[in-house]
């Protein structure tokens, strides 16, 4: 299946995320609320709290941001080829979004 497909036309694709805040205890009250009830689903033991299961947020859309977007992608033919890669990043998501658009 995949011989029939040319090395020009694949796209790579990688997203990085991290939580809107740095930590739990600088959310706003009433974010802490929603992540202690979303917490209460995510755990795999009882122990855990939801105060140190924060560090996971980055990967929930509703919690998370994105950070750094990066594109790969292969150009030329047999001997010429090369990878290209393009890097969109920083700290306001709709800005990031907006320069890789």
């Amino acid at each position: 299946m995949l011989n029939n497909v040319s090395l020009n036309s694949i796209l790579c694709l990688d997203i990085e995320t991290v939580p809107q805040y740095p930590s739990f205890v600088q959310l706003p009250d009433p974010v802490k609320k929603l992540w202690l009830r979303k917490a209460e689903f995510l755990k795999r033991k009882e122990s855990e709290e939801g105060m140190s299961l924060y560090e996971r947020a980055g990967i929930y859309a509703e919690f998370g941001k994105i950070i750094c977007i990066t594109i790969g992608y292969i150009t030329g033919h047999s001997r010429e080829r090369k990878f290209r890669l393009q890097s969109f990043f920083g700290d306001d998501e709709k800005e990031l979004l907006a320069s890789f658009i």
